[in-house]
């Protein structure tokens, strides 16, 4: 079954517990640079008896750690997400076959997340429940999509200059999203940027104007520590990714 939705009328919360069993997966297609497992950290985030394990497909010994999470998380009722099935393609061909093995716990659900091009088993395709996330392009709809998982108390937080830094950063974002769309011009390989790195800059943000403003309801812009905000963004949280020097100047410069 596809289903095709936009995120207004998403609700993957009763898609997971509601329309379906735990001897279905759930396979979450997307577009590269667009990680929809912060959809499912949003749920487990508001539901804590849901207890979450998630295994990033792709290296040598992730195929190991997802059979051995595969057989715990099914007898205990927990969720587990793989990523990037796509990268796993020889050890997936055989998924349906391993669910069908276990006897699972009611609470277990297994989702599964894949680029939409990816070129995946037919078995798989048909044993699963799938959704293709399709943002829509442009820097636009790409800020839109920031602003929709920033809490209206979050938001509001003091000091009020917080939220001019996280426009700030949503348009980053955005713009390094879309720079995907023009390899060569826009960087020189499509590196994994994801949504997941913006959530760490919200919160690396917030951990630095908590720090430096406290309680106050306002901070000077001078007083912003932006130095060490632009650096982490620019060392770690997006440029762990980047392997080129131009690349690297080009983060810099945004």
């Amino acid at each position: 079954q596809l289903l095709k939705l936009y995120y207004s009328q998403l609700d993957l919360k009763k898609i997971i517990l509601q329309e379906i069993t735990f001897e279905t997966p759930i396979l979450l297609l997307s577009v590269s640079g667009y990680d929809p497992t912060s959809w499912i950290d949003d749920i487990v985030a508001n539901e804590p008896e849901i207890q979450l394990k998630v295994v990033a497909m792709g290296s040598s010994e992730s195929c190991l750690y997802a059979e051995n999470e595969l057989n715990e998380c099914s007898k205990s009722g927990k969720w587990l997400v793989l990523k990037n099935i796509h990268l796993a393609n020889h050890w997936i061909k055989d998924l349906e076959k391993k669910l069908a093995d276990l006897k699972a716990n009611p609470k277990f659900r297994l989702l599964l997340t894949a680029e939409i091009f990816s070129n995946l088993p037919p078995s798989l395709l048909r044993s699963s429940r799938f959704i293709t996330f399709e943002p829509p392009p442009g820097i636009k709809s790409c800020m839109l999509r920031t602003f929709n998982i920033i809490s209206k108390s979050r938001f509001q937080k003091k000091p009020k200059e917080r939220s001019k830094v996280y426009f700030l950063l949503a348009w980053l974002h955005a713009v390094i999203i879309e720079r995907l769309d023009y390899l060569n011009l826009g960087w020189t390989k499509a590196y994994d940027f994801s949504e997941s790195d913006l959530r760490v800059a919200f919160d690396m943000v917030d951990s630095w104007i908590d720090l430096v403003g406290g309680d106050r309801s306002n901070l000077p812009p001078e007083k912003m520590p932006w130095e060490a905000m632009t650096s982490l963004i620019c060392l770690s949280i997006y440029g762990c990714y980047i392997e080129n020097v131009f690349d690297s100047v080009r983060l810099k410069l945004t």
